[in-house]
C-alpha cells in the first residue's frame, strides 16, 4: 500500500462525531468520564504513527479500529463476549492470557474495558510486555465502580495502585494514570442507573425529574470545587471512585521503527506466533504450521482465523514425517490386506518400527484414504506424539473420506492439547457427518459451555432430550443454560 492510497488519521471534528456515537453520548459537558475518555483514545490516536503496529487486544466488534485506520492495526479476541456481537471485523481469534504473537513484534497495545473480564490479571500483563517492543506503549482503560456485566467472566475491578503494581510486576513504566471522573459524577450516575431500574414507570420519571433537576445541579457545583479527580500518584482530599482509570505505560528500552507492509496479510505473517512455543509459523493457503512444534492452524479455524486472505500461498499437502518406500505398485487385493494389516498395528500397537513402514507402504499407494491417516494418528498419540498425531487427524478430516468418528477423534485429541476452538470445529464436522451421534452431542455442548456459547449449548442439549427424553443430568444442564441466558437478559 502506497502513501496516497493508505487510509488517514481522522479529523478531530470525526473523530469527535464517531466517539459520540459509538459511546451514545449526547456531548454534556458536566460529563467528564466521557470528556476525559474522548481525550484518552483520542491522544492514542495521534501517538500512534504509519509505521507502528497497534494490536487491539479483546478487539470485540473493532469499534475503535477507524481511530487507528491510518497505523497498521490488528485486532484479536477470544469470542467470549456478548452473544450478538458480529467478530467479522477480527484479524485473529486468540486468548489475551497467551496471545499467538510473537515477542517484542508490536508498538501499541490497546485494551479496552476488557481487563475485568481476564481470570488472571497478572498474566495479560505479562503478555501484553511480552508482546510490546522495547519503547512500546500500552494504552488500557479498566472500569472500576461498574455493575457485573458479561457474567460469569467479570472477576475483578482493579484500583489505581493495582494497575501500576501490574505494571511494575512487568517493566512497564507509568507514564500517565488518572480516573475518568470525580466521586460525585460516579455517585449520581450509580443514582440515575438504579432509578431507572425501577420497575413503575410513574415513580422512575417522578424520581429522575428530581433527580436531574435538584441533586445533578449540586454534584456538578461539587465537581468544580477542585482536586475532586487527581492523577496518580497524587492523594485527593476525596474518595477516588471513578468509572474509569485510564493507563497508559511504556515498556523500558528502545528499538527501530516497524516497518510498513503493503498488505494487512504480510503483517500478520509478521507477527503472528504458535500459541503454545511461540514460533513463527509456517504459511499456505488453508493453514499454517508452527515451526517448532509441528502444530497445525487452520485458515477456516476460530483460532487464528484472518479476514486477509494471503495471495500466493501453497496449497497444503499431506503430513510427511517417514521416507516413503520407493517399491512397485500393489494390486487392488493386495493393497486392500496391506490396509487391513495396517489396522490391525494400529489396534496392537506392538512395534513402532513394523507400523510406520506399513503405513508408509500403504499411503505411498493411496495417500487420500482417511481411515489410514486417522488410525496413524491414533498410532502417534498412543505413542505420545500428539504434535504428529493432530498433524494426522486434522489432514484425515479435511479427505473426502472422513466420517464422524474421524472428526470426534480430531476433537479429543484438541481437548487433550488445550484447543478448544479447535476441537469445537472438529465436533461440529462430526455433526454435520452424524447429528444423532448421542456421545458427540455431549462433546458438543460440553465444549460449547467450556466457550461460553450457551445459546448454541442450549440447542444441543434440547437435541439430546429429544433422543432420551429420561436422561436427568441433561434436564439439569438444560436448566443451567435457560437460567444462564434468562439472566443474560435481565442484564
Amino acid at each position: 500500500m502506497n502513501e496516497k492510497t493508505r487510509p488517514t488519521r481522522l479529523k478531530d471534528a470525526e473523530f469527535d462525531d464517531l466517539f459520540a456515537l459509538l459511546q451514545n453520548w449526547d456531548g454534556d459537558p458536566s460529563c467528564h468520564q466521557m470528556l476525559n475518555l474522548r481525550r484518552f483514545l483520542k491522544s492514542a490516536s495521534n501517538f500512534c504513527t504509519p509505521s507502528m503496529v497497534v494490536l487491539d487486544i479483546s478487539a470485540g466488534e473493532c469499534r475503535y479500529r477507524a481511530f487507528f485506520k491510518h497505523a497498521q492495526y490488528v485486532a484479536i479476541d477470544s469470542l467470549v463476549g456478548d452473544e450478538n456481537w458480529n467478530y467479522d471485523n477480527l484479524d485473529i481469534v486468540g486468548d489475551a492470557l497467551n496471545l499467538p504473537i510473537l515477542p517484542e513484534s508490536v508498538d501499541v497495545c490497546l485494551n479496552t474495558v476488557s481487563l475485568e473480564h481476564y481470570s488472571d490479571p497478572f498474566q495479560a500483563f505479562k503478555e501484553f510486555a511480552r508482546v510490546l517492543k522495547p519503547g512500546g506503549t500500552l494504552f488500557l482503560y479498566s472500569p472500576f465502580a461498574d455493575y457485573e456485566h458479561q457474567i460469569p467472566n467479570d472477576y475483578f475491578r482493579v484500583t489505581r495502585y493495582g494497575l501500576a503494581h501490574l505494571c511494575e510486576s512487568n517493566s512497564l513504566a507509568v507514564k500517565s494514570l488518572r480516573p475518568s471522573n470525580s466521586i460525585f459524577e460516579t455517585a449520581l450516575d450509580l443514582i440515575d442507573m438504579t432509578v431507572q431500574m425501577l420497575p413503575d414507570p410513574e415513580a422512575r420519571e417522578k424520581l429522575l425529574k428530581i433527580l436531574r433537576g435538584t441533586f445533578k445541579p449540586v454534584f456538578v457545583e461539587a465537581d468544580k470545587v477542585g482536586e475532586t479527580c487527581v492523577d496518580f500518584p497524587r492523594v485527593s482530599r476525596t474518595f477516588q471512585f471513578p468509572a474509569l482509570y485510564l493507563l497508559r505505560a511504556v515498556k523500558l528500552g528502545h528499538s527501530e521503527p516497524t516497518p510498513i507492509h503493503d498488505k494487512h496479510s504480510k503483517l500478520l505473517r509478521r507477527i503472528i506466533a504458535c500459541p503454545e512455543c511461540k514460533k513463527p509459523l509456517e504459511w499456505c493457503e488453508l493453514q499454517q504450521r508452527c515451526s517448532d512444534c509441528k502444530r497445525v492452524f487452520s485458515m477456516t479455524d476460530k483460532r487464528l482465523q484472518l479476514s486477509a486472505k494471503n495471495a500466493g500461498a501453497e496449497p497444503p499437502s499431506a503430513p510427511k514425517f517417514f521416507q516413503m518406500p520407493d517399491s512397485e505398485s500393489l494390486s487392488a487385493d493386495e493393497l486392500l490386506e496391506l490396509k487391513k494389516h495396517a489396522s490391525k498395528l494400529a489396534r496392537e500397537s506392538k512395534s513402532e518400527d513394523e507400523a510406520l513402514a506399513t503405513f508408509a507402504q500403504v499411503l505411498s499407494e493411496d495417500a487420500e484414504d482417511a481411515e489410514i491417516w486417522n488410525d496413524l494418528g491414533v498410532l502417534h498419540y498412543g505413542w505420545d506424539k500428539p504434535h504428529l498425531a493432530l498433524e494426522c487427524l486434522e489432514w484425515a478430516s479435511q479427505l473426502e473420506s472422513a466420517g464422524s468418528h474421524v472428526h470426534v477423534n480430531l476433537g479429543d485429541v484438541c481437548q487433550e492439547r488445550g484447543l478448544p476452538w479447535d476441537a469445537l470445529r472438529a465436533y461440529r464436522r462430526a455433526f454435520v457427518c452424524d447429528p444423532s451421534d448421542l456421545e458427540l452431542l455431549w462433546r458438543l455442548g460440553a465444549i460449547l459451555i467450556k466457550l461460553n456459547m450457551h445459546g448454541e449449548a442450549e440447542e444441543i442439549y434440547k437435541k439430546i432430550l429429544e433422543f432420551d427424553p429420561d436422561d436427568t443430568q441433561a434436564q439439569r444442564t438444560l436448566n443451567e443454560l435457560e437460567e444462564i441466558l434468562a439472566h443474560r437478559c435481565v442484564g
